[in-house]
């Protein structure tokens, strides 16, 4: 590089670069040789066919690499990379792969903390035979794993030749690591810079012992790395077409275009014989996580040839299973996967194959933030060949928050137990012919590890119920999706005549008339809360006539007819309702209708409610057939009906409601449940049906239903009383409004026309004259509303947030309120209303309490011993 800068020429950071790479392909060609860097470099024969236009863009870009190479160097050159920590290079691909890249690759950096005790949880230490193992990474990324296993590969051969460092090896002993590393070290991944990362980082981690053989042999090369850009889930050329070979051959014809056609044969010849040819002893990853959704036509191609990668799959199913087919015998295995590979429907088949390995350890961190991200709660799980399934026990651990420095401390564990001082973990044993059994289970089909005491009490939770809620209810049932609820959900502002409403969207800020006889209660989800419905005063549009069994769209000649206003509503938001998913609605007849009309028949029914997202229980019985509520992933509700021979009368519901939410079922939901972050369970259909279920005595189940119809009556007065606090515009309709807010202020400093509820906030001073408070309500900087009482302030106060829109001085002063002394007696009210909440909460609580102590003996006929155990499990989870 000196040297080009010292000839002066037109690009001297460009040709120095050039000339670098020429230097080092004599030492490290695989490196270096053109290949995804090449992008900008044009052969001198090719460049004599450019035309001017083509000469003067090529002219173009090397002057602007140029450019940026001299700032790159520049900034680099403020560092002594003597003493610069070699992990940069992984730290930098994982800092700068821009985040959209990772997300469509699913990779997340794997701590060092998470690789070195997955290397130990295997035995591949410094320490151990590990000498003549090959170990692959068949999603390397930037070779986190790889440069872990070359670190130990190289200070197990300087204990072996009793050599302190690489300085004091002789040349012959460092060209045995280095040759060791080359063979024994492989790495596949699909992206080509982390292929090139990966590479460099493994050269950082040698470059000592090269340094040490070139001293006897300058003329030295290195071989090369196995790591290698390619689809590690791709059949083979092999499998594909049974070894004919057509496609290589096709491919042959551009080997001579350029460096890359070339690079891409050889790594895909390479990764092919490792596929059909190599065993591993080692198979260590962090494979992707991508749902099958995204894979495109991949996703096809992946379910031919993997017997894992059924139903929506995520991919590092089969990344797993490839795993497995490249253990050698007496190989082990260590993967860092979702969670959801103990409990997800999609994994079910890769279970069963994992429980006929020996499976040693499997670690579930559920919502602990390994990765410092949000997701995708992680789990290790760990398999060794060289030991027996039979009566294994596996190795367990559960986390329930990030703890640093616990997989160092669990590593050192003379034995498999919780540490007395262990903070934020439990580790425990499970037999591994219960994972398989759990596996076939017939109600779920999933593994379920747990410490003995809590499986003794699951099991008895099963066993005391002779009733499923899959065959107790009709069926559980998704709530609405409309692909449009900021058009379709909205609130109501006022009556203008009868029958005829102001419907604002959630997503406009202007009303548009529609008939109330189309709307419909809707809860979004987050309201739905054990024993009542926190409705938050949002209606659903619902065009459709139900009759039995069948919904039908209103025809554009019923709503001009009958429902006008509505169908100049729909007109108002044709473009937004066709634009959906797409465009997909355009050119429909049903355009102003749902996209998805399902289970539009299942909402009137008396039902119960559940949250699909909650941290506790929070079923609802809705016996009026009152509320509607949306649905889709992990958001909204889902409703069950009860059979008829299970529901003589609406009183049923309230019993089974009982069931459900009491804390026994909770302590078996929270066993079998995707977990999310902050303790969050999904109540989805999958995990509500196996819910076991039993019918007690007539006497015993009237006793329950008695107190729960109590609970009910409490939480329904709080529900009430918490939509009428939601709003101070609530309790206007009791109140005479004859006065103005000019009427009511002692001062007013307001000379603008446009306020905004954002900046909006009270303030309070003393009038010096007086020495009497001032209450003062802030509109913005310099612009205020001074008022004598506190209470008349915070009304106001109140009364202008909840407008959701600009404001103008005019329409400020001008709202009607009422008097002041009908103020004070709103807001004494509203004060009452919080201490009246409060008492019934109180009361329902200890309600609840009541009920689980007569569902947990009566009725599942569990001992306290088991109630201590399932109070212990649920303060934490």
């Amino acid at each position: 590089m000196a040297d080009a800068l010292d000839r002066d020429e037109e690009n001297p950071y460009l040709d120095g670069l050039t000339e670098t790479y020429d230097t080092i392909d004599d030492h490290y060609p695989d490196l270096y040789e053109l290949g995804i860097f090449d992008w900008w470099w044009v052969s001198r024969d090719k460049r004599q066919q450019f035309s001017s236009d083509e000469r003067r863009q090529q002219g173009q870009l090397e002057d602007e690499l140029d450019y940026t190479l001299r700032k790159v160097l520049k900034r680099l050159n403020r560092f002594d990379f003597q003493y610069v920590n070699r992990d940069i290079l992984g730290q930098v691909y994982e800092d700068y792969l821009p985040k959209d890249e990772r997300k469509e690759l699913g990779e997340y950096y794997t701590p060092l903390e998470v690789v070195q005790y997955m290397f130990d949880s295997i035995d591949y230490s410094a320490t151990e035979n590990i000498g003549r193992k090959n170990v692959i990474d068949p999603a390397c990324g930037s070779g986190g794993f790889l440069t872990e296993a070359t670190e130990r590969l190289i200070q197990h051969f300087l204990d072996k030749f009793n050599k302190t460092s690489v300085h004091r090896l002789d040349a012959e002993q460092a060209r045995t690591i280095l040759e060791r590393v080359e063979d024994n070290i492989y790495g596949i991944d699909i992206n080509p810079f982390a292929v090139h990362i990966t590479q460099i980082n493994l050269l950082f981690r040698t470059i000592d012992l090269y340094d040490k053989i070139t001293e006897n042999d300058p003329h030295y090369t290195m071989s090369g790395f196995e790591i290698h850009v390619a689809d590690t889930l791709s059949p083979t050329l092999l499998e594909q077409q049974n070894g004919d070979g057509e496609e290589q051959s096709s491919l042959h014809q551009f080997a001579d275009y350029n460096g890359r056609a070339q690079s891409f044969i050889n790594d895909r010849t390479a990764v092919d014989h490792l596929k059909d040819e190599e065993e591993f002893d080692v198979v260590v990853a962090n494979p992707p996580y991508v749902r099958s959704q995204n894979l495109g036509d991949m996703k096809e191609t992946y379910s031919n040839r993997y017997s894992s990668a059924i139903k929506n799959f995520d991919i590092y199913v089969p990344f797993i299973q490839r795993g497995i087919e490249w253990l050698s015998d007496d190989g082990q295995l260590a993967y860092i996967t979702p969670n959801r590979l103990i409990n997800a429907d999609y994994a079910k088949e890769i279970r069963n194959q994992l429980t006929k390995e020996p499976i040693t350890t499997l670690l579930d961190f559920r919502e602990a933030d390994v990765f410092d991200v949000p997701t995708p709660y992680p789990s290790i799980i760990t398999v060794d060949r060289e030991q027996s399934i039979e009566d294994r026990e596996v190795l367990c651990g559960r986390f329930d928050e990030k703890t640093d420095d616990a997989l160092d401390e669990i590593t050192h564990l003379d034995e498999w137990g919780t540490p007395d001082n262990a903070e934020g973990y439990e580790l425990y044993k499970y037999p591994q012919n219960s994972l398989e059994r759990d596996n076939q289970d017939s109600a779920l089909q999933t593994w379920k590890p747990m410490p003995t005491p809590e499986r003794q009490v699951f099991d008895k939770i099963e066993d005391n119920a002779e009733l499923r809620v899959s065959g107790v209810m009709d069926e559980v049932f998704q709530g609405l999706a409309t692909s449009a609820d900021k058009v379709y959900i909205g609130h109501i502002i006022e009556e203008v005549e009868d029958g005829v409403v102001k419907f604002q969207p959630t997503g406009s800020d202007e009303p548009s008339l529609v008939e109330k006889q189309v709307l419909r209660k809707v809860l979004k989800g987050g309201e739905i809360r054990r024993w009542k419905n926190d409705w938050q005063g949002l209606w659903l549009i619902f065009p459709y006539d139900v009759s039995g069994d069948s919904a039908d769209l209103l025809s554009e000649e019923e709503l001009e007819d009958n429902f006008p206003h509505t169908w100049d509503f729909f007109n108002e938001y044709e473009t937004e309702l066709k634009d959906r998913e797409s465009g997909r609605m355009w050119g429909e007849d049903d355009w102003y209708g749902y996209i998805y009309p399902k289970n539009l028949v299942k909402f009137d029914p008396k039902k119960i409610i559940v949250g699909v997202l909650r941290q506790e229980p929070s079923f609802v019985p809705d016996a009026d057939g009152e509320y509607y509520f949306v649905g889709g992933g992990t958001a909204g509700g889902y409703g069950l009906h009860v059979r008829q021979e299970y529901a003589d009368d609406e009183e049923d519901l309230l019993y089974y409601a009982s069931i459900l939410n009491s804390r026994v079922l909770e302590y078996y939901h929270k066993h079998i449940s995707f977990i999310f972050n902050s303790k969050y369970y999904s109540y989805g259909q999958t995990f509500l049906e196996p819910h076991p279920l039993t019918v007690p005595e007539e006497e015993l189940k009237e006793d329950i239903i008695s107190i729960a119809e109590s609970i009910k009556e409490r939480n329904d007065i709080i529900s009430e009383l918490a939509y009428k606090m939601s709003d101070v515009q609530n309790y206007l309709p009791e109140y005479e409004q004859n006065r103005s807010i000019l009427d009511i202020a002692s001062s007013i400093e307001l000379d603008d026309d446009d306020y905004r509820q954002d900046p909006i906030r009270t303030d309070e001073k003393m009038d010096v004259e007086t020495a009497e408070h001032v209450y003062q309500l802030v509109m913005k900087r310099g612009h205020y509303i001074d008022f004598d009482s506190e209470d008349v302030r915070d009304f106001v106060y109140q009364l202008l947030t909840a407008q959701n829109r600009r404001l103008t001085r005019m329409e400020i002063l001008n709202m009607s309120v009422p008097s002041k002394e009908g103020i004070q007696r709103l807001m004494s009210e509203h004060k009452d209303n919080i201490d009246r909440i409060e008492g019934l909460e109180r009361e329902s609580m200890a309600e609840q309490a009541e009920l689980d102590e007569i569902i947990l003996e009566d009725v599942y006929g569990l001992s306290q011993e088991d109630k201590q155990i399932i109070d212990e499990y649920l303060d934490v989870w």
